[in-house]
């Protein structure tokens, strides 16, 4: 029995077009996910990150290449494993004119699931108190969650998710975030697709980074995307040439980015950003670190040389 849970080789999809040359969506993808790892497939929309899932879920069929889980090729040995996994495509699709609890009865009996196991997900994912709702009146948000309910309906080993947390709240979010790390404890394989970098740094052991169909890095996250601390902070604080004159004169790069604020190159510690300005007098009113972004890292990882360990 193999370890690798997700593996693939080369895969690869185009799609025609009228005019011009195919349109490549996914070129080359090599994916390893071993069993019991919480992976990130991160990069900016339109990157192929959808595409390479609907592949690996026999919803759209690879140009080239191969795909296997659990040791079986996919699409053609899918049905021996679709039953141990779980997926949250983005958009899912669900009857309108009927409650969520119904519309989960209906998979559960596809799937010879038992019916307090939709109790449970609709628990898991804070939907308990609007499974007699008709999923027309669901708001974005709620849908995602009751998509999120279908994909764990089989308790599957692996559960592959497109974006859960898009259209939530900063509180769904967090739920969703909480709830991959305990599937990721519980050893269950999770593949997370998301274009946020926080995302992958919060709750993902490894990372693939993709763009424009390729894949730029692959690796684990502390010694990819981990290594991209703030680019700076940015400090409001009343008399912004004499604290800039104050922070210079401790050693740090700053410029005066408005009226109100300063920016602090760095990755400073903010912690000796407030002890300088405190000791002479300068209380700062606001300090925000500013992070990058998931385009800045595709663009730094694009031309630079990977870090030790990392593909």
């Amino acid at each position: 029995m193999t370890d690798l849970v997700i593996e693939t080789h080369g895969l690869r999809k185009e799609h025609r077009r009228l005019r011009g040359g195919p349109l490549v969506a996914v070129a080359g993808l090599d994916l390893a996910v071993a069993r019991g790892e919480v992976h990130g497939l991160l990069g900016p929309d339109g990157a192929g990150k959808t595409t390479a899932i609907r592949m690996l879920l026999g919803l759209a069929r690879p140009t080239s290449g191969t795909a296997a889980l659990f040791g079986e090729p996919v699409p053609r040995r899918l049905p021996r494993v679709v039953g141990r996994v779980g997926g949250l495509v983005y958009h899912p699709a669900f009857h309108r004119g009927l409650t969520a609890r119904q519309n989960l009865l209906l998979l559960g009996r596809a799937a010879g699931v038992r019916r307090s196991r939709v109790d449970q997900v609709l628990e898991q994912v804070g939907l308990q108190g609007h499974g007699e709702e008709r999923v027309r009146g669901y708001s974005v948000a709620m849908r995602q969650r009751l998509g999120l309910a279908a994909a764990l309906l089989k308790e599957p080993e692996l559960v592959v998710l497109d974006q859960p947390t898009a259209g939530l709240d900063p509180s769904g979010i967090r739920e969703v975030r909480g709830l991959v790390r305990d599937l990721g404890r519980a050893g269950v394989t999770v593949l997370l697709s998301t274009h946020l970098l926080a995302e992958v740094q919060q709750v993902c052991d490894s990372v693939t980074i993709m763009s424009g169909g390729e894949v730029r890095r692959s690796g684990e996250v502390a010694g990819l995307v981990g290594r991209y601390q703030p680019a700076g902070v940015r400090v409001a604080v009343a008399e912004l040439d004499k604290a800039a004159e104050l922070l210079r004169a401790a050693g740090l790069e700053v410029t005066r980015e408005s009226r109100t604020h300063l920016f602090v190159a760095g990755p400073p510690d903010p912690s000796v950003v407030t002890r300088v300005l405190a000791e002479h007098g300068h209380f700062v009113r606001e300090l925000i670190p500013e992070r990058p972004d998931v385009e800045d890292v595709v663009r730094r990882l694009s031309t630079a040389e990977a870090p030790e360990g990392v593909r």
